[in-house]
């Protein structure tokens, strides 16, 4: 069950942070830069880290589906 809240709360805060460094002014040239202009990119590399440390080798495949979540609420919500 914590898995599922630890990869809707790092889709969510993919999603936050791409987007406030798309609209601030001053860190606006960032987002030409790939993983700071893509809500997918950034939330797996945001969330890898954590993920395996928590779980281990499963880490990597909650980073990826929370990169998916992240994409899907980008497009959707």
């Amino acid at each position: 069950m914590n898995e599922i809240i630890y990869i809707i709360g790092f889709a969510c805060m993919g999603n936050l942070i791409v987007e406030f460094i798309a609209n601030f002014k001053p860190l606006n040239r960032l987002s030409k830069i790939k993983p700071f202009n893509c809500e997918m990119c950034f939330t797996f590399w945001l969330s890898i880290c954590f993920m395996t440390y928590s779980f281990g080798a499963i880490g990597i495949l909650l980073a990826a589906i929370s990169a998916l979540v992240s994409n899907f609420i980008y497009k959707y919500i």
